[in-house]
């Protein structure tokens, strides 16, 4: 199964996002927006894996429990180097890159490699673009709704497909972060 480590988000937080991405689809000539349902924050990439895998990972995701919850809210919206995606990026707490650090030494130790990049916390809104003006004059007609929000919960997930293409995010496992830190 092919799986990731990611962040649920606030109902407000994604009609934001929902607004933002209206708002690039406007300059759009074409583009995979990625379903309102289906935006999240990916802390780790697990990629293929097996169930008793998957397993190990749940008990790993058991000593997040004690991580507080992650203040967080949206800083731009932006494009990824050499990838044909446009991001919504964060401005977060430290203890984001900590749990992210956590994940991926524990997730190595089982064997699994996921992505080796630098992690920036961001929500991807659209793939494959391509927009009408160049992508400095689009992000200036963009309001970015910038609200703090809380992420409290941490979530294992298994990609659905169809014809081979993502379509909707299954809920292995999830694990609420402390509130009270």
């Amino acid at each position: 199964m092919r799986t990731f480590i990611a962040f649920k988000l606030p109902e407000q937080t994604l009609d934001n996002l929902k607004k933002m991405q209206d708002s690039l689809k406007q300059h759009a000539d074409r583009g995979n927006f990625t379903p309102k349902e289906n935006m999240h924050l990916t802390v780790r990439f697990l990629g293929e894996i097996a169930i008793d895998t998957a397993q190990k990972v749940m008990k790993i995701m058991e000593s997040l429990s004690r991580f507080p919850a992650v203040e967080m809210s949206l800083q731009q919206v932006s494009t990824l180097r050499a990838a044909d995606v446009v991001i919504a990026k964060l401005k977060s707490q430290p203890h984001l890159f900590d749990i992210e650090k956590l994940i991926t030494e524990e997730t190595y130790k089982l064997g699994i490699t996921g992505e080796r990049r630098i992690y920036t916390p961001h929500i991807t809104l659209i793939r494959r673009y391509r927009f009408k003006l160049p992508f400095t004059e689009v992000v200036k007609n963009v309001t970015v709704y910038n609200k703090p929000f809380i992420a409290d919960e941490i979530t294992l997930f298994e990609t659905q497909f169809n014809d081979g293409a993502p379509v909707s995010y299954n809920e292995l496992y999830s694990v609420k972060l402390n509130k009270q830190q």
